[in-house]
């Protein structure tokens, strides 16, 4: 089964667990799942305050503690999110270039190389996800 990341902003935290949501609350109305010191040990939940509702988005590669991940978007041009510590970046594919977001620096430039490394099977998987098949999973940077 493909992996999916969910992201979600402060008001509509959801998790995905194999296809079914988990309903662990505590007394204050808080998912025992969602505090943040449980979210730290997971890469398939990532935090995005730029989407209103839960969207699921295949992960395309992961690689020094870096999940990439493309949610198709027909409105904007072939991009993929990276998401690393808390810090999530949109980079364009032509050019390669950071959209939005930031991350450490480091992280910023291995991102920025794998992208490159990989331009050609990115925008294969953006043409996959317009036809709506699943995107397939693409090397680590290494």
């Amino acid at each position: 089964m493909k992996e999916l990341v969910l992201l979600f902003n402060e008001a509509h935290k959801a998790d995905f667990f194999e296809g079914s949501m988990k309903q662990s609350v505590n007394e204050e109305g808080i998912r025992d799942d969602l505090r943040p010191e449980s979210l730290e040990s997971r890469d398939s939940i990532l935090m995005s305050k730029s989407r209103i509702e839960p969207t699921a988005m295949p992960v395309l590669s992961k690689f020094y503690g870096i999940v990439v991940g493309m949610l198709y978007e027909p409105r904007h041009s072939a991009h993929v999110r990276a998401f690393y510590e808390g810090h999530e970046m949109v980079v364009g594919l032509q050019p390669v270039r950071v959209i939005r977001g930031d991350a450490p620096a480091r992280a910023r430039s291995m991102v920025l190389e794998w992208a490159s490394r990989y331009r050609g099977e990115i925008l294969i998987d953006w043409q996959r996800c317009a036809s709506a098949q699943t995107p397939l999973s693409i090397p680590p940077l290494t």
